[in-house]
């Protein structure tokens, strides 16, 4: 049975590189997952191009993914953690979004940034090699 694991953007990054660790993870993922990212991983990646046609081809291999846009719902939750984690733990914005996100839908988070995400109670963080 596949389930929805959604990947952070370090991971894809990693793979852009040619991180090897990051290329095996997410193929060893994909054979068994439904991989998506966050709408937050969709935007920071397409920042991250050097050019246009840089952009395209990121858009082209973010297809792969299913993006899990931002709701109302993923807004309260960010809300919620920010007021609870921005002080004692430095959470950002973005990684607020992103674990608002999986918490939303209930589903797992891939994170190669385990300490940026490990302190949020509710989320259900996949362990990365």
């Amino acid at each position: 049975m596949t389930s929805l694991l959604v990947i952070d953007s370090d991971i894809l990054i990693g793979v852009a590189r040619k991180d090897q660790v990051a290329i095996t993870f997410l193929n060893q993922q994909q054979a068994n997952d439904t991989l998506a990212i966050s709408a937050v991983t969709q935007l920071e990646m397409l920042v991250g191009a050097r050019s246009k046609v840089h952009m395209q081809a990121i858009d082209v291999s973010l297809n792969a993914f299913h993006i899990l846009d931002i709701t109302p719902e993923i807004t309260q939750a960010a809300v919620r953690l920010i007021k609870e984690y921005r002080f004692s733990h430095g959470l950002a914005l973005a990684d607020a979004l992103i674990a608002a996100t999986v918490i939303a839908h209930d589903i797992p988070l891939a994170t190669r940034n385990q300490r940026d995400f490990h302190y949020i109670n509710d989320l259900n963080l996949l362990p990365y090699p």
